[in-house]
């Protein structure tokens, strides 16, 4: 499943090895290695940076989104807003 991460902007959710805040001083340290070794995707649209997504690959996704919301968006990968019902459910036409 895709997420969305804000600013048009989408991750692979089977990729996500971790989801942290930028608040720790470690956190700050493995996006600046990233930087440098050009394994960082700034997906922020020039806004604060509020968490880091650790992918499968070594990348690092810089965004602007709180832990909590993406770990939510991830959770709820593939659910469906109330409503709606997948193709070839009751009521298509």
């Amino acid at each position: 499943m895709i997420i969305h991460i804000g600013y048009n902007n989408f991750v692979e959710a089977d990729k996500v090895i971790a989801i942290t805040s930028l608040k720790t001083l470690q956190a700050r340290r493995a996006r600046e290695d990233a930087l440098d070794e050009k394994r960082y995707i700034d997906c922020t649209s020039n806004k604060i940076t509020r968490s880091l997504i650790f992918l499968e690959g070594g990348q690092i996704v810089g965004c602007t989104l709180v832990p909590k919301t993406l770990r939510d968006r991830i959770n709820n990968a593939g659910a469906l807003p109330d409503g709606y019902l997948p193709c070839g459910g009751e009521g298509t036409m």
